[in-house]
């Protein structure tokens, strides 16, 4: 969908983060550039928070995403494994 000559990487996390001189820090940040790492390919993926806060939302137009969940991910520098979400247009 889209561009095809476009190919975007993104990762969605959320969480409280540190803002110094215009750069941000933290785990919050760490952790959405793993998810980042663990997509192969172009895509977007969220976390398992940020996916739940998009739902709680529950506007209309949010119907047209399509998701796909993505369990036992592990994340390097994160103790477990994650279950992650990519989203696409239906």
């Amino acid at each position: 969908p889209g561009v095809p000559e476009l190919q975007l990487r993104a990762g969605i996390h959320i969480g409280p983060l540190q803002i110094e001189e215009g750069d941000v820090f933290g785990r919050t940040v760490n952790f959405a550039a793993r998810v980042v790492g663990a997509i192969k390919g172009a895509g977007i993926w969220l976390s398992e928070q940020a996916k739940a806060d998009i739902d709680a939302l529950g506007a209309r137009r949010h119907e047209e995403l399509q998701w796909q969940r993505h369990e036992k991910v592990e994340l390097k520098g994160f103790a477990g494994a994650f279950t992650l979400w990519s989203v696409d247009r239906a």
